[in-house]
């Protein structure tokens, strides 16, 4: 926050990214500027290959809040091609950034979409994919509980979305039994 207050583009422009302290301060320092997205999106560009873990990752896609509908608009379509990316926290940071930033009625088919576009074989994407599935459902349960019916997804995420589900504090008892029949 003193950064923040003190100037973060003199602290983005001549800090070192050294350190996992140092990256994850600059993420979320990145992330917090008060700046419409046309100004954040160089400094997002740069960081984006920076994150190299779940825990840098995750803080920055949270710290990423757009300022008006128009930045959150900019932010989705930035998002798009990052579903599909080679880059392992490249298509997470795609996830859980619609994780943390667009789970509403206006982004649930797109969205929904989208997560069935990610096929990127490693663990924290798909980790993220199963994740944000089931936070989809505690919003949008009939939605989620049809698309796990369709058995669409690959075994291991449709099977990983059903355990998060049933580890929801938010789920009732008979929901999570209910979704053990689209195990695969």
């Amino acid at each position: 926050k003193k950064i923040l207050r003190s100037g973060p583009e003199e602290f983005l422009s001549s800090s070192h990214n050294g350190s996992y302290e140092e990256i994850q301060l600059r993420g979320l320092v990145i992330g917090e500027l008060k700046v419409p997205w046309g100004e954040k999106q160089p400094w997002v560009e740069e960081f984006l290959p920076l994150i190299d873990n779940w825990a840098v990752c995750d803080t920055f896609c949270g710290s990423l809040k757009p300022l008006s509908a128009q930045d959150a608009e900019s932010l989705w379509r930035y998002l798009l091609p990052f579903y599909t990316h080679k880059g392992e926290f490249f298509a997470r940071f795609a996830v859980v950034t619609q994780l943390a930033h667009f789970i509403d009625q206006d982004h649930l088919a797109d969205s929904l979409a989208l997560l069935q576009k990610v096929d990127h074989p490693g663990y924290y994407a798909k980790m993220a994919v199963a994740w944000a599935l089931s936070m989809w459902y505690v919003s949008f349960p009939k939605e989620l509980e049809t698309l796990l019916s369709q058995r669409s997804l690959s075994p291991w995420i449709q099977n990983k979305t059903i355990q998060k589900i049933r580890e929801s504090r938010r789920v009732t008892k008979e929901a999570k039994d209910s979704l053990l029949v689209y195990k695969l």
